[in-house]
């Protein structure tokens, strides 16, 4: 209780800082017994002309009607609110609105509302500001490609559109539902907890990696960075999230590329060491095979010289086959054009011949030969991937069981290459996602040898896809647009007899000497042949006159390679541009290799037979009638 003496000290203080108005029943109505300044102001009118006015007069009007009902319940003694807010018109007819608490007190008899008025137009204006930025936050988080959510304690208490589709989940609800620590192992989930102290503690830390765990059990690489804010009084971090996933298969696609290109670089090398010796060594034995069948006509060993002669030969060309794929690896990318589809299988098979022959059989079901739109060295690489896989399948079944399956044939206007298994089969729910790029099965795998298979196919304009097997098992299938067969599928082999009508003048350079001297004994009884091992020799002889008529050039030689002998010998006589074949046991070098894809001039690839020779020199010779 207040002491007698402090009464009118309170109601004095309570007068002048809050809006107090009274009213009472007179006559069966209700009327304003007492306002004091305080409300007058807050209400917008003059303490003395809001004493002549009833209560529901200054209203708002879409206020009147709840307020009368509500005065009428008190009238009637039934329970009404103590606190309510409402709008009241000022003088001036500028909205009031305001919040009104009131108190029931009986005084000599008569009951009186005494209601305390507090102006809420600020309180409101803040509101409605915070329910407009709301919406605004709202619109942009919705709309944003990166994930954002809030998280208070452990849990979400939002999360925008892409976080539910980065995780997997089919709605907000579903995801704000599962504690944080369900979506990160362990040890990220402490280091989390850690990071967010620090935040709330009011430091910035950078960005930081979490492979997060998506509502079926994969794992997306999602970016953090982190701010706080606050939260019905409390703490909160809001986390915005960038998922990686589309980032690390281009940088997984540029670390294969890289890689590939370094492979290809070492095959090269590899490749042009075999293949240099590999040349001289068929020459010589392709001499061997005219010249000694008259010398040992009456020998009793004939026939079985002729045989050994036969099997190194055969021996050198199975060599040539194995280098011949190497170099796949080392030929730059082209734009798609027409290659021969069975080409490119038979080349991954001769690739993954070891791994195969170790876990399975291989049955070929080949109705046709058709030639695609793509590029002869990432077709290989994308049957390659198929046929490791394949073998990767089988897990520790004995090899006698287990059958691959390679197929083509054509469907109207596409060629449908397959690559099918006798194994356990793919899981229908992982069937749909083996293309995703991370997505694996394998406990070593990367989840990125599929994603780059179907990149390449895409690339030609075909599609891949995977279907199980009737009997188990699972079939890879690609499609690709059939193409013209290309001049190179279409080429007649070539006649060894040579049909120029003419002595030729000829230079051989080759820092190869036996390659050299293998090539010279080959040409001498037709043409007329210079031999040069030192391509700066060959150079002074090449600018002097006269002009010869073929010039059989190495690509890869020190001091000066062919490229430079070309350039230089074809700026000085530009007839010489038609009149260089080169020969290589490999491009070593990205620019040599770029070289050969673009040069108009004919290329052949050691080791060569008498056969490739004779028409490249045929060829040349044709160009200068």
């Amino acid at each position: 209780m207040i002491p007698p003496e402090l009464e009118s000290l309170v109601l004095r203080a309570v007068d002048e800082s809050t809006g107090v108005m009274i009213m009472g029943m007179e006559g069966g109505w209700v009327q304003r017994v007492y306002t004091n300044q305080r409300a007058a102001e807050i209400l917008g009118w003059p303490l003395e002309e809001l004493a002549k006015k009833s209560p529901l007069e200054i209203l708002a009007p879409e206020e009147t009607g709840r307020i009368a009902k509500m005065i009428q319940a008190w009238h009637a003694g039934d329970p009404v609110p103590k606190a309510v807010e409402t709008v009241y018109l000022s003088k001036d007819g500028r909205r009031v609105p305001v919040a009104a608490t009131h108190c029931d007190l009986t005084h000599d008899g008569k009951t009186y509302s005494i209601a305390f008025y507090e102006d809420i137009s600020e309180r409101l204006r803040a509101q409605h500001a915070l329910r407009a930025s709301e919406i605004r936050f709202r619109q942009f988080t919705e709309a944003s490609p990166d994930s954002i959510t809030v998280v208070a304690g452990d849990r979400f208490v939002y999360a925008n559109p892409a976080s539910v589709r980065a995780l997997g989940f089919d709605s907000m609800e579903e995801l704000v539902a599962r504690p944080l620590a369900e979506l990160l192992d362990p040890d990220e989930m402490a280091i989390m907890r850690e990071r967010m102290l620090r935040i709330e503690a009011g430091e910035t830390l950078s960005p930081r990696e979490y492979m997060a765990r998506r509502k079926d059990g994969s794992k997306v690489a999602l970016e953090i960075s982190s701010i706080t804010t606050e939260l019905d009084g409390k703490p909160a971090i809001v986390a915005f999230g960038r998922d990686l996933s589309e980032r690390k298969a281009m940088e997984a696609e540029l670390v294969r590329s890289e890689r590939m290109a370094t492979i290809g670089m070492l095959a090269a090398g590899v490749a042009h060491e075999i293949n240099n010796p590999l040349a001289y060594v068929m020459l010589n034995l392709e001499r061997l095979q005219v010249r000694l069948p008259a010398m040992l006509d009456k020998s009793p060993e004939a026939d079985r010289i002729r045989n050994l002669i036969d099997e190194s030969i055969d021996g050198c060309e199975r060599v040539a086959s194995i280098t011949r794929q190497l170099l796949l690896f080392s030929r730059p990318e082209r734009t798609p054009s027409s290659v021969n589809a069975v080409d490119a299988v038979e080349a991954a098979l001769k690739l993954a011949a070891n791994p195969i022959r170790r876990t399975a059989r291989v049955t070929k079901r080949i109705e046709a030969t058709p030639s695609v739109c793509a590029e002869e060295r990432r077709l290989t690489q994308v049957f390659l991937n198929l046929l490791l896989n394949a073998t990767e399948a089988f897990g520790d079944r004995p090899a006698g069981d287990n059958e691959i399956e390679v197929a083509v044939r054509c469907d109207g206007d596409e060629a449908i290459l397959e690559v099918s298994d006798n194994g356990p089969g793919i899981p229908t729910i992982n069937l749909q996602r083996i293309f995703e790029p991370f997505f694996t099965t394998k406990p070593s795998g990367t989840g990125l040898g599929l994603a780059i298979s179907r990149s390449i196919i895409e690339s030609f304009g075909g599609r891949i896809e995977a279907v199980a097997r009737e009997h188990g098992g699972t079939t890879f299938r690609v499609r690709l647009t059939r193409a013209a067969p290309s001049e190179k599928a279409r080429r007649l082999p070539e006649e060894a007899a040579p049909l120029s009508l003419h002595r030729a003048s000829i230079v051989v350079v080759d820092d190869e000497p036996l390659v050299a001297a293998a090539l010279a004994t080959m040409l001498r009884p037709m043409h007329e042949v210079s031999v040069f091992s030192n391509p700066r020799e060959a150079l002074a002889r090449l600018l002097s006159t006269p002009a010869v008529d073929v010039v059989l050039c190495d690509l890869s030689m020190p001091e000066l390679t062919g490229m430079e002998l070309y350039a230089r010998v074809c700026a000085s006589c530009p007839a010489y541009a038609s009149r260089f074949v080169f020969i290589t046991g490999g491009a070593t070098t990205p620019q040599a290799a770029s070289f050969v894809a673009d040069i108009s001039a004919r290329t052949l690839w050691k080791p060569f037979d008498t056969g490739a020779i004779q028409a490249a020199i045929r060829d040349c010779l044709s160009k200068q009638t």
